[in-house]
């Protein structure tokens, strides 16, 4: 059997370097460099969501194609649905 290892990319670079968080669901879309908050928002609207991670300032251009940043390096973080609240 063969034993799973982790990358051995240094995960800091990410939080270093200019980036943002961009998320996306059916009825709207947010950006932020805070994503605790960003999340909080997307939580609130209640909707499936997408979370990405956009290596570039938040007031930098760029095209957005069925709901996907087109920006070299960008990557999902998650996808998620929002708990139903009581």
């Amino acid at each position: 059997m063969r034993e799973l290892t982790m990358p051995t990319t240094n995960p800091d670079r990410y939080w270093d370097a200019p980036h943002h968080f961009y998320a996306t669901s059916s009825g709207s879309w947010k950006t932020s460099e805070d994503l605790r908050d960003l999340m909080y928002q997307m939580e609130k609207e209640g909707l499936f969501y997408t979370l990405w991670y956009i290596p570039v300032a938040d007031a930098s251009p760029y095209d957005i194609r069925i709901y996907a940043p087109q920006v070299p390096g960008a990557f999902i973080i998650g996808q998620y649905t929002p708990k139903k609240r009581k």
